[in-house]
């Protein structure tokens, strides 16, 4: 028991020195999702809300409330930074800054948005379906189901011109509210990196299947490349031999570079 108290009171001290949000429960260190708007700041917490406040004295002056007892996931600010998306495990309530009227209550949770405000990525885990919606209709414009349940979305990317999108899918999410944001416990270890060209919802088959790729890349500026710096490759046998050598995807004509 004395170990046990030792190590969370290290916990605390540790994480109370690096300014981070803490609380003692099955991950002890919990990042509350923050974002900065002109004089004020955004924060997110462990039981629902979503406080915003000033810079300097830390004064409230909106709280929203979305399900009590869920953790406030993701921040997001829409419709030139007029309305915030507050994210939850299976849930996202997108209201309007000024007036705190609720704009609309989404089923399901949103993970990011696109660079232009104009688009949204969400997964609906009943249904293992990553879909992309349009804002401000919510209109549906790309649906990707999984082939592998049991795998959700660790890591994302919108290429710059937003016609692409990059999604590395990973066990144990989305993650469980006992261990957000850390995975939940599994024994699988399959991880994947899918490349989808947004414009014909399609994911891009020359990337997937030719390599087995298990990170995200990187998108040039001008949205004509997809990065890759490492890869697996197959040797015909049941090993997978790790080769750290560039690849490039041309995305205009989905040829791979070298």
């Amino acid at each position: 028991m004395k170990k046990f108290t030792l190590k969370i009171l290290t916990a605390l001290l540790l994480g109370l020195a690096s300014g981070r949000a803490v609380y003692a429960g099955p991950n002890l260190f919990w990042d509350q999702p923050t974002l900065d708007y002109k004089d004020y700041k955004l924060v997110g917490t462990k039981d629902g809300k979503v406080i915003v406040q000033t810079k300097g004295s830390g004064r409230v002056v909106r709280t929203f409330q979305l399900q009590k007892g869920l953790v406030v996931r993701d921040l997001f600010l829409l419709n030139h930074h007029q309305v915030i998306v507050a994210s939850q495990s299976n849930q996202t309530v997108f209201w309007d800054l000024a007036t705190k009227r609720i704009v609309r209550r989404f089923p399901e949770r949103v993970y990011g948005i696109s660079h232009n405000d104009e688009d949204f990525l969400s997964y609906d885990g009943d249904t293992k379906t990553i879909s992309i919606y349009s804002y401000p209709s919510f209109a549906q414009i790309c649906e990707i189901p999984l082939d592998n349940p049991d795998v959700g979305i660790a890591e994302f990317a919108f290429s710059p011109n937003d016609k692409f999108l990059a999604i590395l899918l990973a066990p144990g999410r989305p993650e469980d509210e006992d261990h957000y944001p850390l995975p939940s416990p599994t024994n699988n270890h399959t991880r994947s990196s899918k490349l989808y060209n947004i414009a014909i919802c399609q994911e891009v088959q020359n990337f997937s299947k030719k390599f087995q790729i298990y990170d995200i890349g990187t998108f040039t500026e001008d949205s004509r490349f997809y990065d890759i710096d490492r890869y697996y490759q197959s040797s015909g046998s049941a090993q997978k031999h790790y080769i750290k050598e560039p690849i490039r995807l041309d995305l205009s004509t989905n040829e791979i570079l070298k």
